[in-house]
């Protein structure tokens, strides 16, 4: 089987599956294949994207099966797979098949030390060489001073086939546009950014007559209305040869003040470059054609498929949030669209409605209307109805009441002609073409545009009994023709009619019955109609749409300031996606939290990541295990599990490069935009103090004007207490801190008192102090509390019996290491134990991974059988360490030194009562609502520990104290609390140039 790429795109569901699978690997899709991709296809994943992952998988290049159309899909999804704006797919599930898009270079091995900055590799790692492509340089923009009018085309130049609907309103739009406005400019989103059409190639437009033949001649493709199979035929891009650069970075021809004007479809990946756009270049207009609504409005969505109805809710969700000015079809259409809007939450754009043109040029053609009426079965009077065979245009309504007409008086009833392509009305077609009450009598065919003038020209009146529509096209066209119409009544089609239509509620079959016999036999009734119709209607032409658009933008342009554009975040995810394969907490916890609630706070975020000197864009689809998560440590863990498999046998890479790397690799992420930030949350370092990929992304911030790039800095620890720290972390993190303080723009802090420690090494060491702010991390493990605070006694108490957890428990929470001083609770509990206190102690829990310089100390441990069963370590999922801390009876956290701690506010945040370490960053987050010890009195620790455990009603009155003194705050608001210091910090930069 060897199907083409428009082929397989007509499929759906399992049958697309099926045939994707047999076409790019020769084979039957296996069980978690099939399984996978069925997923994604219901998540909104592309079909192109789907395709161009099984042929770029290790086995589809094995197989290398030569698809036609396969090259254009497997470009764009190279040029695309690292763009911001995709459909969120569910990746990761327990069944996920493997077939990705890249062979896999050997993962980079990488030690479990739970909070010490992972060392990335030192050395460079050999890949293939990649003989460099030929480079198509970026178009040059003359410099301009005054605005323009654009429009786009990219729907049109990248379609291939016939002249559809939107293809033609698009062609119609641009021809008037240029007449009306002679300046205007057009242009389209190719390779990575936008590139001009220059006005010599669109001269076959402008000077048309007619603009879907010359556009079909243009293309120099025949294509009839009822061919299907495209594949074959060049996209107007390719005829007029429009290129764009492959390895260039984000480019367009605009400039602040120009307005930008799209009536295209969703079938293109402008709308992410469009967002980039804006956000680069706020002080574009950019506005919309949006035809209508019906996919999502109450009483028609569900006559269209989930994943059509999902699909075009992004979009539309993608045009509430980013897009100035909308545009609709019609007066219904918009005020259908602001109720959905606001009943979705969503931003209501300025917007205001047209009148589409329906002007349609028919082709003259060489035949009569007499030879043309007789060839297709015409034999008498006769009515047509003009419009797709689905559902909402209610044909079943039309072909019920000509049954009962039939049955009162046949002789009154005139021929039917049903003038349109199937499309989801398989059953009614059967009846049609088979009842043979209708032989003859209603006929069904996909007409020519000959045809259709004729059948216009000579027919008694139309019908048109669709449930709803946008802006209609075929009752103005009826209208415009002299036309009578009896037409359902639903509001947008009376917004055309007005009163010159006969409207009869849609599926009142005996209503149409008798209105169709009543002016199919009276004809003075027909003539008092079509008179009022000459008298009365205005033809709407493509020209006057074209000159309410131009008029419209630029009275809206002139009314309206461009709105401002927060910045786009550029995050650095390297060391959470690429090379930390241990648990999540401290800075990993707070890296991924933070990029999980930029994603939501900020849509326009972006993360990128560092391999082997080459920085690259993560795409969204593969974070979305990130995104959707209730338990990031688990989600996390099967996140690596699923790459570790994968990038094993070869099936799947987390980074572009697994093919060959180089500097002219499409996936190479060149440069930030302007008005951005670039962030980085993780430690930046390696045994040779480079900083890397800091370095780079500051020579990359350094090429744009507004480019602020930022550093997270958690604490001092290692410059404090350095022999509590691997010799590479100590050694490492001075020059770490010097880099950030010398290039960096603007520092964070986790919290007030690593600020201060930090502007104290700044100035003791002569290093420049930039602009710093703080933030106060979050002390709530994940979304899935609220849903486990509501567990029952009883899911708890399984929790606890599964973990090994006594009645009565303490904990403390924290990776196994010398600073956070396990051991002196160790020798805490066992000088009680010796004391003889063991029916007064509950049970001690450590909740952490292993850490640095802890194997002496457990080996020890392993071996006390004094503590069995009495101490615990344990490594508990975010949903398990949930309860714990709900049931413990207090908490424990004796470190040396902490940044802005994140188990105290976890602790206070349930409520927990904490016996702390005296040192100034705990006291910084404890206040008055914990008990401090010096971290090194471990007979004082032990004696408070008993006491607390013997004293019930002391650690109620500090838990009491917790709740009317303790303000939690969540990471979101963290998040938010970042996200302003960011923008902040922005802002002031940009205002010191």
């Amino acid at each position: 089987m060897n199907m083409n790429v428009a082929g397989l795109l007509r499929a759906d569901g399992e049958d697309f599956v099926r045939n994707a699978y047999l076409s790019l690997l020769r084979r039957e899709p296996d069980e978690s294949g099939r399984a996978h991709y069925l997923e994604r296809l219901k998540s909104g994943v592309p079909k192109e994207r789907i395709l161009a992952e099984l042929y770029l998988s290790a086995e589809g290049q094995q197989k290398s099966v030569r698809v036609d159309g396969m090259d254009d899909v497997v470009a764009t999804y190279q040029r695309t797979s690292f763009a911001p704006f995709k459909f969120l797919s569910k990746l990761f599930s327990s069944n996920a098949s493997p077939s990705l898009s890249e062979a896999v270079a050997p993962p980079v091995p990488v030690t479990d030390a739970h909070l010490e900055a992972p060392a990335m590799p030192a050395h460079e790692i050999a890949v293939a060489r990649v003989e460099p492509k030929p480079v198509i340089p970026v178009p040059v923009v003359a410099p301009r001073d005054e605005p323009a009018v654009w429009m786009d085309l990219t729907a049109t130049m990248e379609w291939r086939g016939g002249v559809v609907g939107i293809i033609r309103a698009e062609l119609e739009v641009a021809h008037g546009l240029k007449k009306v406005h002679p300046g205007i400019r057009f242009s389209m989103q190719r390779g990575g950014g936008f590139i001009e059409i220059p006005q010599e190639q669109m001269r076959w437009l402008f000077d048309a007559d007619n603009v879907a033949e010359t556009y079909i001649r243009t293309v120099g493709a025949q294509i009839s209305s009822e061919q299907n199979d495209t594949s074959g035929s060049p996209c107007l891009a390719e005829v007029l040869n429009l290129v764009a650069p492959d390895n260039a970075p984000f480019f367009h021809p605009y400039i602040a003040g120009d307005a930008i004007f799209s009536c295209g479809w969703i079938t293109s990946q402008k709308e992410a470059y469009f967002s980039r756009l804006k956000n680069e270049c706020p002080g574009v207009y950019l506005s919309y054609l949006v035809y209508d609504v019906i996919l999502l409005r109450k009483g028609t969505s569900h006559l269209y498929d989930k994943q059509t109805r999902d699909q075009f809710a992004q979009y539309l969700e993608w045009v509430a949030e980013n897009v100035d000015f909308i545009l609709y079809g019609g007066q219904t259409a918009q005020r259908d669209a602001t109720e959905i809007f606001k009943e979705r939450g969503w931003r209501v754009p300025h917007s205001d409605f047209l009148k589409l043109g329906s002007d349609i040029a028919r082709a003259k053609g060489t035949q009569d209307d007499r030879t043309i009426l007789r060839d297709i079965g015409i034999t008498g009077p006769y009515l047509i109805t003009v419009g797709s065979i689905e559902p909402r245009k209610n044909h079943d309504t039309i072909y019920r009441a000509y049954l009962m007409a039939l049955e009162k008086d046949p002789r009154k009833v005139p021929q039917l002609v049903i003038c349109g392509k199937p499309w989801w009305s398989e059953d009614l077609l059967d009846a049609l073409n088979r009842d043979p009450r209708l032989k003859g009598v209603i006929i069904r065919l996909s007409p020519t545009d000959e045809q259709l003038a004729a059948l216009y020209r000579n027919c008694l009146f139309t019908l048109l009994p669709s449930l709803y529509e946008g802006w209609s096209l075929t009752l103005p066209e009826s209208l415009d023709q002299g036309k009578f119409c009896i037409a359902s009544d639903n509001p947008p089609l009376r917004e055309v009619g007005r009163d010159l239509v006969e409207f009869v509620p849609a599926w009142d079959v005996a209503t149409w019955a008798e209105k169709i016999v009543f002016y199919a036999n009276d004809a003075q009734a027909l003539l008092q109609r079509e008179s009022r119709i000459a008298k009365e209607w205005t033809k709407t032409t493509w020209l006057d749409t074209a000159g309410m658009i131009r008029s419209k933008i630029a009275n809206y342009r002139a009314n309206h300031p461009a709105a401002h554009a927060e910045p786009s975040i550029w995050m650095d995810l390297t060391t959470t996606y690429l090379y930390w394969h241990g648990g999540v907490q401290g800075i990993i916890r707070a890296e991924l939290t933070y990029a999980r609630y930029l994603h939501e706070l900020a849509p326009n975020t972006h993360f990128f990541a560092c391999h082997n000197g080459l920085m690259f864009e993560i795409s969204s689809d593969n974070l979305s295990w990130l995104f959707n998560s209730d338990d990031l440590a688990t989600s996390y863990r099967h996140f690596h599990e699923f790459y570790k498999e994968h990038e094993a046998d070869g099936t799947g890479c987390r980074h572009p490069f697994a093919h060959g790397a180089g500097p002219d690799h499409p996936g190479v992420l060149r440069e930030f935009p302007d008005n951005a930030i670039v962030f980085f949350a993780a430690i930046d370092w390696n045994p040779s103090h480079e900083m890397a990929r800091s370095h780079q992304a500051v020579q990359l911030a350094r090429q744009k004007k507004n480019v602020t790039v930022s550093q997270l800095i958690y604490d001092f620890t290692p410059m404090l207490i350095p022999h509590h720290h691997m010799k590479e972390t100590a050694d490492a993190y001075e020059p770490f801190i010097k880099y950030s303080s010398e290039n960096f723009d603007h520092l964070v802090y986790g919290g007030q008192t690593a600020r201060r420690d930090g502007i104290s090494f700044q100035k003791a060491h002569g290093w420049p102090t930039p602009p710093s702010d703080y933030v106060e991390f979050g002390s709530d493990i994940s979304e899935s509390d609220v849903v486990s605070t509501r567990a029952s006694a009883s899911a708890d108490a399984a929790v606890l019996q599964r973990l090994g957890v006594a009645s009565r428990f303490i904990i403390t929470v924290g990776t196994l290491q010398p600073r956070k001083n396990q051991e002196m609770l160790y020798k805490a509990y066992v000088t009680l134990l010796e004391q003889g206190h063991e029916a007064e102690l509950p049970q001690m829990l450590f909740i952490g991974g292993k850490g640095w310089n802890s194997d002496d100390f457990l080996k020890v441990f392993s071996e006390d059988e004094r503590i069995k069963g009495k101490i615990l370590l344990l490594r508990p999922t975010d949903a398990e360490l949930n309860v714990l801390y709900r049931h413990c009876l207090f908490t424990l956290l004796p470190s040396f030194y902490e940044g802005w701690s994140l188990t105290l506010p976890e602790s206070l945040s349930y409520g927990k009562f904490c016996l702390t370490s005296d040192c100034d960053p705990l006291r910084e987050t404890g206040r008055d609502l914990v008990e401090y010890i010096n971290p090194l009195d471990t007979y004082r620790w032990a004696e408070r520990i008993l006491h607390y455990s013997t004293h019930h009603e002391e650690v109620a009155a500090w838990e009491d104290r917790i709740r009317h003194g303790w303000k939690s705050r969540t990471w979101r608001e963290s998040t938010e609390m970042l996200l302003e210091s960011l923008r902040r910090a922005h802002l002031e930069r940009g205002a010191k140039r």
